[in-house]
């Protein structure tokens, strides 16, 4: 691929964005329509174990995602073959993901930024839930802000793509660090909210929670993290208690739906709000 290629005889690659796991992203300009566009080019080994009954149930379950309109979770908008693989045709947002605001160094700087951050991922999130629809790969590279400050969460296409890869091969994908190793057979609700836990806690701190052999610590007992508060005096007990609970080892312990944790973040917002009349 490169710069000015016609893809599918309509979609004029601009520049690559980036690639992950599964396939690389290009910008794209739609020459009829003249909209950009984000396409997903998946690599050939992405869906090289599936036979072609399996195939074309990728492609209804991809249809499925289609439906998830949510005005915080970028749209996908068609799937098409290209040479030995497939190509994905999303919106494309202009504005920065968390990624790349971590390293910039240009993440929110208040708590009030953060809860509104975070509100608008679960939004989104409840939305794909009440689909019965598990992300599976909540992560930085997966959340974009605009310049108006609203939030987008992608990669729903990329969950499907996953079930088939561990149903084959038992091979993850995603970014380790983010993920719930105690619930990767079995992923769930509380999976998301795990992940996004994660991503707080490391907005507010500067660090991840959990590092070296995250899977043996899980076997072994694990040691709770250190609780964000600790390490940044400006994050309140309260919020730092929602994160603890976020990325708690243990389901049951986790809050059990996005609306839950919405809610608990709009109680910690109302009461910093008071305390500070």
């Amino acid at each position: 691929m490169h710069e000015g290629e016609v893809i599918s005889d309509k979609y004029i690659l601009v520049r690559r964005l980036g690639a992950g796991g599964m396939g690389e992203v290009w910008l794209a300009r739609h020459q009829f329509l003249n909209r950009q566009v984000a396409l997903k080019f998946l690599y050939p080994d992405s869906l090289s174990a599936c036979t072609k009954k399996e195939i074309k149930r990728l492609i209804r379950d991809l249809s499925f995602i289609q439906r998830l309109d949510h005005p915080n979770i970028v749209q996908v908008r068609d799937f098409e073959p290209y040479q030995d693989s497939y190509f994905i045709v999303m919106d494309y947002i202009d504005g920065k993901d968390i990624r790349n605001l971590i390293t910039a160094n240009h993440l929110p700087k208040t708590q009030t930024q953060i809860i509104y951050y975070v509100t608008q991922i679960l939004s989104a999130l409840s939305a794909a839930h009440k689909h019965n629809i598990i992300h599976r790969n909540v992560s930085p590279s997966k959340i974009f802000i605009d310049k108006n400050g609203k939030v987008y969460l992608s990669g729903f296409i990329d969950a499907v793509i996953m079930d088939y890869h561990y149903l084959h091969n038992k091979r993850l994908f995603g970014t380790i660090v983010y993920q719930s190793i105690a619930d990767v057979d079995k992923p769930n609700i509380t999976t998301d909210l795990y992940s996004l836990g994660v991503i707080m806690y490391e907005i507010t701190t500067g660090k991840l929670p959990f590092w070296g052999d995250v899977e043996l610590e899980v076997k072994l007992g694990f040691k709770p993290p250190i609780a964000p508060n600790e390490i940044n005096e400006k994050i309140t007990s309260g919020l730092s208690s929602i994160i603890m609970k976020a990325i708690q080892i243990r389901l049951e312990k986790r809050f059990q739906s996005a609306e839950e944790m919405a809610e608990a973040l709009e109680t910690c917002r109302n009461k910093r709000k008071s305390d500070n009349m």
